[in-house]
This record gives C-alpha cells, sequence and structure tokens, in this order.
C-alpha cells in the first residue's frame, strides 16, 4: 500500500493499493473512499492503523484530538516510521489509446534527490470481471511506451515505491552512465 499525506492541490490522506505487477507494469487500484481530509476522523485513522500495522508499525488507537498532517507525521516518526518527504512539480498529458486515454506524465522531483520520472498511467477502463478491462489498458500503455518510444530512452525502469525504499534507506537512484 502506498499512504501518501500530501499538502498542495491533493491534500490529505490517500490509499493506493497495489493489486498485481507484470514485468515493469503494474496495476494499482485508488479508491475514492481511500481519501482523507485533514483533520482525520475516526474511520480515517482506523484505517491508517491498518495499513501501518501490515507494515509493523503499532499505531495508538484513536483519540479525539484534531489529528492534522503535522500531528500525524509526528505520530508516525515516533513509532517507527521512516518518513521521506518527496518536493515536486508534475505535469500531464494525454496520449489517446484504442481503448481509452493514457496519461503521461512527467515529474521533475527536487528532492531528497534530484531526478526526472516519467510515467504512463491508464485511465479507469471499467469494472470487467474477467480481467478484459486490464487486458485492454495494458495493450494501450504498451502501445503509448512504443509510440512515444520511451524503450530508446535511457531510462530506468523502477517504480515509486521503490525509489521511495532508496531515499528511505539514505541512498541515491544511481543515473545510467
Amino acid at each position: 500500500v502506498n499512504v501518501k499525506l500530501r499538502e498542495g492541490a491533493e491534500e490529505g490522506l490517500k490509499f493506493k493499493r497495489r493489486l498485481q505487477a507484470n514485468g515493469c507494469l503494474e496495476l494499482w487500484f485508488e479508491d475514492p473512499l481511500d481519501v482523507f481530509a485533514f483533520p482525520l476522523d475516526e474511520e480515517a485513522w482506523t484505517q491508517l492503523r491498518r495499513t501501518t500495522r501490515t507494515a509493523e508499525f503499532e499505531l495508538p488507537p484513536y483519540s479525539a484530538k484534531a489529528w492534522v498532517r503535522r500531528q500525524v507525521l509526528d505520530t508516525l516518526e515516533a513509532h517507527g516510521c521512516k518518513l521521506v518527504p518527496v518536493q515536486k512539480w508534475r505535469e500531464g498529458k494525454h496520449w489517446q489509446g484504442q481503448h481509452g486515454p493514457v496519461i503521461v506524465e512527467w515529474t521533475c522531483i527536487h528532492g531528497p534527490q534530484v531526478i526526472t520520472s516519467i510515467s504512463v498511467e491508464s485511465a479507469p477502463i471499467g469494472q470487467d470481471q474477467a480481467g478484459q478491462d486490464s487486458f485492454k489498458a495494458r495493450a494501450d500503455l504498451e502501445a503509448a511506451i512504443k509510440e512515444l518510444v520511451l524503450d530508446d530512452e535511457p531510462l530506468i525502469t523502477m517504480n515509486y515505491m521503490t525509489a521511495v525504499a532508496t531515499w528511505a534507506a539514505g541512498q541515491q537512484i544511481e543515473p545510467i552512465r
């Protein structure tokens, strides 16, 4: 689970859940019900506790105090979570796939390391229980990568969670030489 405590345009607590991975492509689920505004209510705190427990971090039970962003960060850190602040600016464009739009996003990360990231992400296509929608989304992603010639660029294929884990370990992502 990718847990984000954001400030700015998308301020709040957000959960993103990885469902599967296939090569360099991953299927993530973002439920609109998994986005919470600050101060956090009991439902949001309970979900955060449940999520951190799976990573062996035990947070205290909910209390009636106002769980604003800074208090949540301080509590996470006090209970052993390694916080990795990421400062970035991003911009995205839509590339039209056969089955739907693909979001092509480039991100200028300013900290903890100066680096540029390029991502391709399918927009939600639908709810097909047989997995057909996942197949269509994958086909569109692969077509976008091919048409934009991303495989020919000197890029390191890495998901965001791996990048954050690298920075949390006090390391830098090594550039291709």
